[in-house]
């Protein structure tokens, strides 16, 4: 599989087939793992799915922090992590950024990604300039900690929402087997 470097403040698209998303995301998150804390930004109840893949290939929980902005509010279980944040509005991007620093407060901003997982479930909620400002006042707040930040999504966006993403990424990889 594709190895992906980082580079100190990089924000990365990440670009995978529709039908392999979920199991090409365990596999990049099990790829920075090894080395790096992660933090899963994510809008998609199969979190915990995701997570369990982890934790089966041996990932060490304690470098998983997950905001989840949608599970506890669709009525799903929280992913089975000790460093979990539920975010009861996914478009509350403000709650979105405080928890992320607090995150990297504790990390000490050393060693870390911040990875988006499944931004287009945000469509249901926002609209697109909304996604779009977002992407960017994060791209801000974060900008100065150096922190790379990437943001996997599949090849079967609306095309709007897609170009929104790529606007925002300094680097696309194509990643798996593109549908």
């Amino acid at each position: 599989m594709k190895e992906i470097s980082l580079k100190e403040g990089e924000r990365v698209l990440i670009r995978t087939g529709f039908s392999d998303y979920h199991k090409d995301c365990i596999e990049v998150l099990a790829k920075f793992l090894k080395s790096m804390d992660v933090i899963i930004i994510t809008f998609d109840t199969n979190i915990r799915d995701i997570v369990d893949g982890l934790l089966s290939r041996g990932v060490k929980p304690s470098r998983i922090h997950i905001i989840d902005c949608v599970s506890i509010t669709l009525g799903r279980g929280s992913a089975p992590v000790s460093k979990l944040i539920n975010i009861y509005r996914p478009e509350y991007f403000v709650d979105i950024q405080v928890y992320t620093f607090l995150f990297l407060k504790e990390a000490r901003f050393r060693n870390t990604v911040i990875f988006f997982h499944s931004m287009h479930e945000l469509e249901e909620y926002q609209n697109f300039d909304e996604i779009g400002l977002f992407l960017f006042t994060f791209r801000e707040f974060i900008k100065k900690h150096k922190i790379p930040q990437v943001i996997m999504e599949h090849d079967q966006l609306d095309y709007s929402l897609a170009k929104i993403i790529e606007a925002h990424a300094e680097r696309v990889v194509e990643y798996g087997v593109i549908d």
